[in-house]
């Protein structure tokens, strides 16, 4: 089950598209964060008209609308991560979907989620369309975490990624690099430890592959 937490301004047609897309694992829930201001906009309210009207008819249920200031920068963002962990706690699994709303709610949306704790950040998925056909891209707020590295297990995260970052022996990584076997196992289960990488055991070789987190360490 998933639940969809999503920017909501005059286009809601990237929430409907991630409804459609976790549809078939069943969803928990839909919650709209709109802008608060003194005078509502009128095309954020059709978008919502749509919203509930698309909910009603496809999924039969009612989305949840969570009104912030996006114009006081820090509260907005209290009450956003505010609404992000509770929807962890309530339902598990959460997917952020950003692009629908004003760009400064979207940004206050996205500080928010890479502000969780990070018991939390890993349940959060994030959701950016692309506005090119139905394109998009997709990370945990989880995977935005930078680690500080001892410069060993940096030089073993660079070089399985030099390797292709696909199911790397981890034989060819010791010959590469020179160093003893017993310590390459020590530091991939280390990097392993810190969601950096993915062991797996394939034909009495054990491979290791980078996962997103890794990757964003060696930007």
């Amino acid at each position: 089950m998933v639940y969809i937490v999503a920017t909501l301004g005059f286009e809601e047609r990237p929430v409907l598209r991630s409804v459609l897309r976790h549809y078939a694992e069943g969803l928990s829930g839909v919650a709209a964060i709109m802008p608060e201001t003194g005078t509502r906009d009128e095309r954020g309210e059709a978008a919502l008209s749509s919203l509930r009207q698309f909910l009603a008819k496809f999924v039969g249920i009612e989305p949840v609308v969570h009104r912030v200031d996006p114009t006081r920068f820090v509260d907005a963002m209290r009450a956003i991560k505010s609404v992000l962990i509770s929807a962890v706690g309530n339902h598990g699994a959460v997917v952020l979907v950003l692009g629908g709303g004003m760009r400064g709610l979207v940004i206050e949306a996205l500080l928010a989620a890479l502000l969780l704790p990070q018991d939390v950040s890993g349940q959060v998925q994030v959701e950016v369309d692309l506005e090119y056909r139905d394109a998009y891209f997709a990370f945990s707020a989880g995977d935005i975490d930078r680690v500080t590295l001892p410069r060993r297990e940096m030089s073993v995260l660079r070089e399985i990624v030099d390797l292709g970052g696909e199911e790397v022996e981890l034989g060819e990584v010791v010959r590469r690099l020179g160093i003893p076997k017993t310590t390459a196992w020590k530091i991939v289960r280390r990097l392993e430890h810190m969601n950096l990488v993915r062991l797996e055991l394939a034909e009495r070789r054990l491979r290791v592959s980078v996962t997103l987190k890794g990757m964003l360490q060696l930007i």
